[in-house]
C-alpha cells in the first residue's frame, strides 16, 4: 500500500510539472497559429478575396484553443457584433502572452480589414516578422524550460517519496 501511495505522489508531482510546462507549449502553438493565419490571410486577400468572417470561420477549425478564442472574440465583438474593439475584450480569457505580445496581437487585429488589398498584405507581412521573432523566442523558452518543469516535478516527487519511505 505504501508503494502505491509513493508512486501516486511521484505521478502527481510529475503531472504538476507537466502542467507548468504547458505554458511554454501553448505560447509556441499560439504564435505558430498566428503565423499560419497570417499566411492564410495573404493568400485569401491576394487570390480568393473571401470575406474576413469566412476566413476566420474556416481557420478556427484547425487552430489551438487560445488562438481560436482570440479569433472568435475578434469576430463576435468587432466583425459581427458591437463594432467595439478593446484589448480587454480580445483577451478576456487568460492567454499565455506577455503584455508586449498582447499589444502586438491587439495591434495586428486592429489593422485587419482597414486597408486596401496591397496595403493590407504589407501590413500583415510586417506583423508576420514580429510574430516570427516571438515564435523563435517562445520555441527557445519551450526548449529550455518546458522539459525542465517536468523533470523538476519528477525530482520533487522522488524526493518526497524518499523522505516518506
Amino acid at each position: 500500500m505504501k508503494i502505491v501511495l509513493l508512486c501516486l505522489i511521484i505521478t502527481c508531482s510529475t503531472y504538476v510539472g507537466y502542467g507548468f510546462s504547458s505554458y511554454f507549449r501553448r505560447r509556441v502553438k499560439f504564435f505558430s497559429d498566428c503565423i499560419s493565419f497570417q499566411n492564410k490571410m495573404v493568400v485569401e486577400i491576394a487570390f480568393k478575396q473571401n470575406k474576413l468572417i469566412e476566413i476566420i470561420d474556416e481557420f478556427t477549425k484547425s487552430c489551438s484553443y487560445d488562438f481560436k478564442f482570440v479569433l472568435k472574440s475578434f469576430e463576435e465583438n468587432y466583425l459581427i457584433g458591437k463594432k467595439v474593439f478593446d484589448e480587454n475584450i480580445l483577451f478576456k480569457k487568460n492567454i499565455c502572452l506577455s503584455k508586449e505580445e498582447r499589444d502586438d496581437v491587439y495591434a495586428f487585429f486592429k489593422t485587419l480589414g482597414r486597408y486596401d488589398c496591397e496595403n493590407q498584405i504589407k501590413e500583415i507581412e510586417n506583423f508576420k516578422k514580429t510574430f516570427e521573432t516571438s515564435l523563435i523566442d517562445a520555441q527557445a523558452e519551450n526548449k529550455k524550460y518546458g522539459s525542465l518543469y517536468v523533470k523538476l516535478g519528477l525530482m520533487a516527487g522522488l524526493l518526497i517519496a524518499i523522505l516518506l519511505f
